[in-house]
């Protein structure tokens, strides 16, 4: 029995004792630090902040009435000289957060990428100061990869930190209030006539050329004032045209039109390389789809067009923000507080999804051809910009 106790049982009671003394400790030491942790984040983040928006004399948190996606904090200076907002993307190794001050002009005062789980040497070069410096003075405008000087072998990193600073951009744009008009000040006919125009070049995007298909782009372009459409002819050349533009992957004119792809488009010796079709933009899109019911697989078209189609598609915007000006419209007579709703939903969304990359979706197609395809998206972008500038 003696030897059991020794052998055995006293040392599993000691390992015992000792494992909840060192808890208990550890527990205690927790308790202390705590605190003093992260008073000391909050002194760093506040100097931080200080440093890259010198002309601010203290900071007050904003809490935003819609937020903004990526972004986790905004300050606003007690002297109106500025905001500076936190935002973050992800990249290669995790999320990719920065600080982005803007002064009262509207432009970037200074930007500073804070630690992250990047490549050492490669995606941690976001760091730098050759790279951090390149923003100031840049409006609050939304930009893409091509826009500035990336980082040679972090093609991942480089567009994380872009997209995180696109994020704190629109949230910059929303509390200053220069994102444009409230878009509730729209009367019902606008709307319509919004509709109209989204409905008709999501069509053209979702089904095959059709002499119907061209007209109806053509007549709500004429409509505008705009003659970019007139004389195009739906023949068998155009039809195989359509196809090299979004079925063949391989072929010079193809431009995938979904909002993930373009908006992280990097040209590289002459090139142009797309990103990945899935990431943070599409889940909010379609996040947006769910909050008002709209569902984009029931839109109907060409077989391959359909079967390809996602959330963050051209095609899908376009019907999803005609569906949110149907709705605003109609309900403007009977339900004033929901047409809003649905008006303030469209606004965001054409700013932060559909107005953030479609300009840059026509600039690529026209690359490649200034066909029917390009044409019909610079019509589109420039119906949604009137909306969500």
């Amino acid at each position: 029995m003696k030897n059991t106790w020794n052998d055995f049982v006293k040392p599993i009671v000691v390992l015992g004792v000792i494992c909840l003394v060192t808890s208990l400790l550890l527990a205690v030491t927790n308790n202390v630090t705590a605190p003093i942790i992260a008073e000391n984040a909050v002194k760093t983040a506040n100097a931080t902040r200080q440093a890259l928006l010198p002309s601010a004399d203290t900071f007050t948190e904003v809490a935003p009435e819609t937020p903004t996606e990526g972004v986790t904090a905004i300050y606003k200076a007690d002297n109106d000289s500025g905001y500076v907002i936190t935002a973050q993307a992800k990249g290669y190794g995790g999320e990719v957060p920065v600080m982005v001050a803007f002064n009262a002009e509207g432009t970037i005062e200074a930007v500073q990428f804070l630690d992250n789980d990047e490549t050492p040497g490669l995606g941690q070069k976001v760091k730098s100061e050759a790279f951090q410096s390149q923003f100031s003075g840049m409006p609050a405008e939304e930009f893409g990869l091509s826009d500035i000087d990336a980082i040679t072998g972090a093609t991942i990193s480089s567009g994380a930190a872009a997209s995180a600073i696109n994020a704190a951009i629109a949230a910059y744009n929303q509390e200053a209030g220069v994102a444009g008009e409230d878009l509730s000040a729209l009367s019902p006919e606008e709307l319509r006539g919004f509709a109209v125009v989204a409905e008709a070049c999501a069509e053209a995007f979702l089904n095959e050329p059709s002499a119907q298909i061209v007209d109806d782009v053509a007549r709500v372009a004429r409509a505008l004032g705009d003659g970019r459409l007139d004389g195009v002819v739906a023949d068998e050349a155009l039809r195989q045209r359509y196809s090299e533009r979004f079925f063949v992957p391989t072929g010079p004119l193809y431009v995938p039109l979904s909002e993930c792809s373009v908006r992280g488009a990097a040209e590289e010796e002459g090139r142009v390389r797309y990103a990945p079709v899935s990431g943070a933009q599409a889940d909010h899109v379609l996040r947006c789809y769910r909050a008002v019911g709209f569902d984009y697989r029931a839109l109907a078209g060409f077989g391959p067009a359909v079967g390809s189609l996602r959330p963050d598609s051209l095609a899908a915007e376009l019907a999803f923000m005609a569906f949110l000006a149907r709705a605003a419209a109609e309900a403007a007579g009977e339900d004033p507080a929901a047409s809003e709703r649905a008006a303030e939903l469209l606004r965001q969304f054409a700013r932060e999804h559909a107005n953030a990359w479609l300009p840059k979706a026509a600039r690529l197609l026209a690359a490649g051809d200034d066909d029917l395809y390009a044409r019909t998206a610079a019509l589109a972008a420039d119906a949604v910009g009137s909306i969500g500038a």
